[in-house]
């Protein structure tokens, strides 16, 4: 990657804060600390939606940040989805992880490998396993149901998705990918995998994550947005494809955007694809910021009540 993109990269996903609501006490976000093989480690957690009735529990929802963010970092930012504008949201539990140096271990588990995040002590954190005890502790502490976790990653913590599809896809309900693709070596090390509900989106112009893949010596290829859609399809049985263009609502709108949606897979487990065409690393959203100016977004989809929409269907399950 050259130097100028990665930089620009930093910079942008620097910037992927985040959007607090509320948590147990129902009024603030919560940041919680574990410690994971002697490693400090922290999450933060919100409620959204209304009060459960009856002390149901809820389902979680686990977002992994970009690159550069810091969880406790309470700057709203339009890089995340805003959950608070989906209609009829029902209750449920918004888990942020902290990745180590901010960003996560995307290198499948059993390869040892020098690239691996180290802890305070230069010894090589876990994530799966943090990101396991968060499960837990959400479980144990704030009436979050286990047996309906979903989990989505954006840019950095995109590509993790791959990884955990493979080790926690007994975790999980379904996962959704937002502008990144995923590592060769990733879904190579699963190639039998369980068949999940898979979500991703991505644009072919993006600046940052490469939408045709990188080619990385001796560091992992990134494989295409294409290559990824197939690897899951392919996992999940899906047997049919369709494609719908998405209606274009702002004039102004410079991007475009196609879903296309593989059916009749093994178990329900259908793959969604958001291919975009024309946006820049970011989100689409309805939502305009000031900050906008400098980057090109889809108008015509809203990221949270897609994400939604995907995830509602598998909880039901």
């Amino acid at each position: 990657m050259r130097l100028d993109t990665l930089l620009r990269w930093l910079r942008q996903a620097a910037v992927f804060g985040t959007l607090m609501l509320p948590c147990r006490a129902d009024a603030a976000g919560e940041i919680r600390r574990l410690d994971i093989g002697g490693h400090p480690r922290v999450y933060k957690i919100e409620a959204v939606g209304p009060a459960p009735a009856n002390g149901a529990l809820r389902p979680i929802i686990i977002e992994l940040h970009g690159v550069g963010t810091d969880v406790r970092d309470a700057n709203a930012s339009r890089f995340f989805p805003n959950f608070s504008t989906v209609t009829g949201m029902p209750s449920v539990l918004l888990v942020r992880p902290q990745g180590a140096n901010r960003t996560w271990d995307t290198i499948p588990g059993g390869v040892s490998d020098w690239r691996r995040l180290s802890g305070t002590d230069g010894v090589p954190v876990d994530d799966i396993a943090f990101l396991r005890a968060v499960l837990a502790d959400v479980a144990a502490n704030d009436g979050g149901d286990p047996k309906r976790a979903v989990l989505y990653g954006i840019s950095a913590g995109g590509y993790m998705t791959g990884r955990l599809s493979c080790e926690m896809s007994d975790a999980l309900r379904a996962i959704g990918n937002l502008i990144a693709t995923s590592s060769r070596d990733q879904l190579e090390a699963c190639p039998q995998g369980k068949p999940l509900p898979y979500l991703l989106l991505m644009s072919k112009t993006d600046p940052v994550n490469p939408y045709a893949g990188l080619k990385r010596d001796g560091s992992g290829d990134l494989i295409s947005a294409e290559e990824t859609v197939a690897h899951f399809a392919r996992r999940n049985g899906c047997r049919i494809a369709t494609e719908e263009t998405v209606p274009v609502t702002d004039a102004n709108d410079r991007s475009t955007a196609v879903i296309v949606r593989h059916g009749e897979c093994t178990g329900g487990a259908e793959v969604l694809f958001y291919r975009l065409d024309g946006a820049g690393h970011t989100l689409p959203s309805r939502i305009r910021y000031d900050s906008d100016r400098d980057n090109v977004v889809n108008r015509n989809i809203e990221t949270a009540q897609e994400l939604w929409s995907f995830f509602a269907r598998h909880l039901r399950r």
